[in-house]
């Protein structure tokens, strides 16, 4: 067990954020925001009884809202419409350019250029399948869409 995969976030007495709480223990293979392998245990009494204390949902929606809390974040990102190839690209995305890798249109966003992939970061850039994709978006950012 590494150094990192035994650090605790630990707080005065009392419960007052949930950052103070996390207890990370080794347990799942994930990687951090910089690719690095960590191991850690998703799951943690402290994160919970913070949250069921903030009561933002009723105690039926808990388990739901605590396994949501457990789930990879989904990549996403927003065509910058003051670009002279935006309307090209959003063209693409609304025929359905990606949409084999699960991209769907965020609706609630202003301005309707949000665009979100059902996998994390880390799926778009390890996965064979996926990777093309990565590429795409990558060479669009590097260029400035």
């Amino acid at each position: 067990v590494s150094r990192d995969t035994r650090l605790l976030w630990r707080g005065k007495a009392g419960i007052s954020t949930p950052m103070r709480m996390l207890a990370v223990l080794p347990v799942e293979r994930l990687k951090n925001s910089k690719g690095e392998y960590f191991e850690m245990k998703k799951e943690s009494k402290y994160f919970e009884e913070f949250y069921r204390s903030q009561k933002i949902c009723t105690e039926e929606e808990f388990p739901d809202f605590i396994a949501a809390c457990r789930e990879g974040l989904p990549s996403v990102f927003r065509v910058v419409l003051c670009r002279p190839e935006a309307n090209l690209i959003m063209q693409k995305l609304r025929k359905g350019f990606f949409s084999d890798a699960g991209l769907s249109f965020v609706s609630w966003y202003p301005d309707k250029n949000t665009w979100k992939f059902d996998k994390t970061r880390w799926d778009l850039v390890e996965n064979p399948n996926l990777k093309k994709y990565h590429r795409i978006l990558d060479n669009w950012r590097n260029t400035g869409n």
